[in-house]
Parts: structure tokens; sequence; C-alpha cells
């Protein structure tokens, strides 16, 4: 019960990234002094969190583990010298003290919790199958956009949403009349802009299966660079200039172990014929 107890203290923490793999902790941390706190995978009945922490170019893995007092109360530690009455004060007490954890490491930066590239590719997986579904089912969704996502509480699951102008086919022609199917031009806090729509959209007003998939591609670089809108700092003339250019597309951070990367430029190959 004291171990639970400890665990859920350090749930609360935004340095506690719960169960991630050591290629996901590789991507976070990147300074001297980087550091989060994750749990591993259960080994038997408790297996204590392990402190991560970059240093030199290394991550090092620390387990947490209790000291038992005779007569005393439990105390908790990463190295046995200093101790602590739960795995939260321990962590704090090296951070603000500028403890050393081994040899010169120590503590200065906790990594905060966000979402890790496993996480951002199972959320492109989720929408790439919703939009194949409405693609199977001759729809064209027509505002695949990470603001038309929603998102479970848990982040387990991201579900396309809002078919207010899906069209059934494969080709539409837009009119002056028609409801335009994307804020074409969206401009973001920063005062950049960016395009979401394809360039047959924007520059024959015709609406293909294929338009769909260049926004898809679009709001992968979305999800793959924090939120941060395609062609971040790029000018709205840049951006006309070249959008028909096949090889100005959004930048994505290179991520050797996630081969879905490239996707994201694959999407912008689509043409009208």
């Amino acid at each position: 019960m004291k171990f639970l107890l400890e665990v859920q203290e350090l749930e609360k923490e935004e340095w506690y990234h719960g169960m991630i793999p050591v290629e996901d902790a590789k991507s976070i941390l990147h300074q001297n002094g980087d550091f989060l706190v994750r749990k591993i995978e259960r080994e038997r009945k408790f297996t204590p969190p392990v402190l991560t922490v970059f240093w030199d170019t290394i991550l090092y893995h620390f387990p947490l583990y209790d000291v038992k007092r005779n007569g005393g109360a439990m105390q908790f530690t990463v190295n046995t010298f200093h101790q602590d009455s739960s795995y939260s004060k321990v962590i704090k007490l090296h951070l603000s003290e500028k403890l050393p954890i081994f040899g010169e490491i120590i503590l200065k930066n906790g990594a905060p919790k966000q979402l890790t590239p496993l996480v951002k590719t199972s959320f492109c997986y989720d929408i790439a199958a919703g939009l194949a579904y409405l693609h199977s089912n001759n729809c064209m969704h027509r505002d695949v956009a990470a603001r038309n996502c929603l998102v479970t509480s848990d982040n387990r699951m991201v579900k396309l949403s809002d078919f207010g102008l899906a069209a059934h086919g494969r080709r539409a022609k837009l009119t002056q009349f028609d409801k335009v199917p994307i804020r074409w031009l969206v401009s973001n806090m920063f005062g950049y802009q960016s395009s979401r729509q394809a360039p047959e959209v924007l520059r024959y007003h015709i609406y293909v299966r294929e338009s769909d998939v260049w926004s898809y591609g679009m709001l992968m670089s979305e999800i793959y660079n924090d939120g941060k809108v395609p062609f971040h700092g790029k000018s709205i003339a840049e951006i006309r200039k070249k959008i028909h250019d096949p090889e100005f597309r959004p930048f994505v951070p290179h991520l050797s172990n996630y081969p879905e990367i490239p996707i994201v430029s694959d999407c912008g190959r689509c043409t009208v014929e």
C-alpha cells in the first residue's frame, strides 16, 4: 500500500512520464541535467520507478528504491547517500540542493509531460484509419485538420470529426457560391499564415479525394511539431509562390525510429490529372 501511494504522488509531478520506452526518453532529454521519472515493465509484484538523466550525450538510468530503518519510517533514495520520506521528495531534494546522483551527474531540468513520438504516431494512424474509412465509402471529408479531431481523455485514441463539409464522390468543382471547404489561409497568434489546402484546390478550385491526403499531410506536420501550423515562419507571399513546388513542404523533426515521418512529404505528391 505504501508503494502504491508513493506512485500516486509521483503521478502528480510534471516530470513523471509513466511507462514510456527508452527511445521516447531520448527524444525528450537533450541537455545535461535534463531528467524524467518513468515506470518500467513489471518484473515482479512491484517494480520501482526509474530516474532517467541525460549527461554528456548519454542517458543514465537510476532505480528509486526504499531503505528500511529499524524502528524508523521508511526512506527512499536513488544513491543511498541522500534519503527522504517519498519518491517525489528525494527527487526534489537532489534538484533543489544540486546533490550529485552519481559522479558529476546532477538534476537541472525536469522534462514536463508531453506527447511522445510513439503517441503522436498512434494519433496519425487513428486519423488515417478514419479517413480511409470515409474514402472507402466514396466520401471526401474536405476539412481534415487538427481542430476537427477529438482526443480521448487518456490520449489513447483520436477520432476524425466534423463532417459538415463532407461530400460524396471522388471529385468536386467549387463555384463562387460554394462554401469554402476549409479556411484556405489560416493565421496564428504570431502573425504567420499557412495553407492547409492542396494546390489544386487553390489554383483550380477542384477538390478531389487526394486533396484530403494533402490536408492529412499538413495535419501530420502539426502533430509532430507540437501544434505549430504548417510552414510556420513562412510569409503568405512565399507560400503562394512556392506551394506548387513539390520540394516545398512542411518541416518535421527527424526521428529515425519512426519511419512514418516521410509520409508527410509523400502526401504532397498528389496531382490532379
